[in-house]
């Protein structure tokens, strides 16, 4: 104290312990008011509210408990810095404020002082080896509406006391009656917020401007909010999280310490907006709620996941299984399928990779096999992949099949990967074949090449005056059975797979391909294999 307090606070403490304070206030305590003190619980038989010299918002409140006020619990204080609804740990020392009155408990027992304790760092003073002093309302003399409470207090005053361990209780309340609570309202929800107002509680002692709100707000059973408010009756709850349950309280307490709980209300935040990507999985689009784990889709099991920043779509012996729309539609301009372990993609009644004018690579050390339907009435859908950009498989293994095309359309590139694609040889459709209706060019291939069927070799036909290519057999006809591609293959002769492309096949001087054999055509003449031929 000699360090930190002013001459005029000296004096207000000299003058405490002296004449406890002129013109005391009288104020006839409640009859559940008790301090115990070692075990014994004796009866606050009257009280008095005192100010201080030194510092405006200073009190000292003495509690007595005998009639003849021989024997007193005094607790002085800052208002601001000790009656403000928080407690007080007994057993650690305040920070230095000067001008400010630190907390002093003080037993007075006849002509003994059986302990003397304060918050003021000073070798003057003992400390409490444990307690709380909780203040809720105003204890200066102008109000004197207040309560005090001092939990599980233990001291040996070895400075200023008799040297012996007390234990000491406090519980007194200027008036123990509740307040009378209103109505809570919960206004606007968003996902990450909630509105609420009320009206003011009410009560017989405390106004409602001194009122104490608190609202507590919990999401299951370890996440907690807390907040506190005087004289208001709305507050928006922030940074919660989107969809989630909470469950909100909120209690109004007077000066006395006496507290009235609202209604709960249990209010679910909406969920949270989703980004919709440009990819579906079995119908489903791939949004931000559901790209972490794909199994959430019907259709898909195993480990399957969208990571939209890197655009890649990981299957790692993940299934797709569609049974009424295509397996996997991509708009997603150099989306990624990165294949782990073995992994499909398939449609019952449409394509199992339909591509709309897109990149796509498939990667990986897995294997992506693709199924794509045998049934559909419309043909356009018996593919295992329709390809309408680009496509790129590069160092994993693929197989594709479908009722009427294996891989079907766009521009296509095989790098250093194990591909396998079969058509359907009992489709009628024009556009048939394992490998078919490739755009502009024949595909490229790098560090990989056709191994089987032996003989194969790329046909251009026009449509549309475009240039088309499809994979033929040696025998002249579209090639519908399983075309293999081996990584590390490069020119075999043995597969005679051509790769520039031949203007292979029987056509009319106006160019128009005819299907079938020479021998069968009427008399005429016609473009065989690029000569001139006629037929008698």
């Amino acid at each position: 104290m000699k360090n930190n307090l002013s001459k005029s606070m000296y004096a207000a403490i000299a003058a405490l312990f002296i004449a406890m304070f002129s013109l005391p206030q009288q104020v006839q305590a409640q009859n559940e008011d008790f301090i115990s003190i070692d075990g014994v619980k004796k009866s606050i038989v009257s009280t008095k509210f005192a100010g201080g010299n030194g510092d405006a918002n200073a009190f000292s409140v003495t509690l007595y408990l005998s009639e003849d006020k021989k024997e007193f619990v005094e607790i002085c204080g800052n208002k601001d810095l000790h009656a403000n609804y928080n407690c007080i740990e007994l057993d650690k020392y305040e920070s230095v404020h000067v001008g400010k009155w630190y907390w002093i408990i003080t037993y007075v027992k006849g002509n003994s002082i059986p302990f003397f304790s304060s918050g003021i760092k000073d070798d003057t003073y003992s400390l409490f080896s444990s307690g709380k002093l909780c203040i809720t309302g105003d204890p200066r003399p102008s109000r004197k509406i207040c309560s005090i409470q001092l939990f599980d207090g233990k001291i040996t005053d070895t400075k200023n006391g008799d040297k012996e361990e007390h234990t000491i209780t406090i519980d007194y309340k200027h008036e123990r009656k509740a307040p009378t609570a209103g109505k809570l309202t919960v206004g606007k929800i968003t996902e990450n917020s909630i509105a609420l107002s009320w009206t003011h509680a009410t009560d017989e002692t405390t106004p409602q401007d001194k009122l104490r709100y608190e609202l507590y707000c919990k999401k299951g059973s370890t996440e907690n909010c807390e907040e506190v408010f005087f004289n208001t009756t709305s507050y928006t709850l922030t940074d919660l999280k989107p969809g989630a349950q909470y469950s909100l309280k909120l209690q109004a307490t007077d000066e006395s310490g006496n507290s009235v709980t609202y209604a709960e209300q249990t209010v679910t935040t909406t969920s949270q907006t989703q980004e919709v990507y440009s990819l579906k999985i079995a119908g489903v689009a791939v949004t931000s709620a559901n790209c972490d784990d794909l199994s959430v889709i019907k259709g898909v099991t195993g480990k399957a996941k969208y990571n939209n920043d890197s655009k890649t779509l990981t299957l790692d012996g993940a299934t797709i299984h569609a049974t009424s729309a295509h397996g996997l539609e991509n708009r997603i301009d150099g989306l990624i399928i990165r294949v782990t372990n073995e992994s499909a993609i398939t449609s019952d009644k449409k394509v199992g990779i339909w591509n709309m004018d897109k990149d796509i690579s498939i990667i990986g050390d897995g294997k992506l096999t693709l199924t794509g339907s045998s049934t559909a009435s419309d043909d356009k859908y018996n593919k295992a992949v329709f390809n309408q950009g680009t496509i790129t498989i590069r160092d994993c293994s693929v197989e594709a099949s479908g009722g009427s095309n294996g891989l079907y359309g766009g521009y296509w590139t095989f790098d250093n990967c194990n591909v396998r694609a079969k058509g359907g040889s009992k489709s009628n459709s024009n556009h048939k074949g394992s490998i078919a209706w490739v755009w502009d060019r024949i595909p490229t291939f790098t560090d990989c090449a056709i191994t089987s069927p032996s003989g194969t070799y790329w046909e251009e036909i026009e449509e549309y005056e475009y240039p088309y290519f499809y994979l033929y057999d040696s025998e002249r006809n579209v090639l519908t059975d399983w075309v293999v591609i081996s990584k590390g293959a490069s020119g075999i002769k043995s597969a005679a797979t051509e790769t520039a492309a031949k203007k292979h096949g029987i056509y009319t001087l106006d160019g128009v391909r005819i299907n079938g054999k020479f021998e069968s055509l009427p008399a005429g003449i016609y473009i065989v294999d690029g000569k001139k031929t006629v037929k008698k």
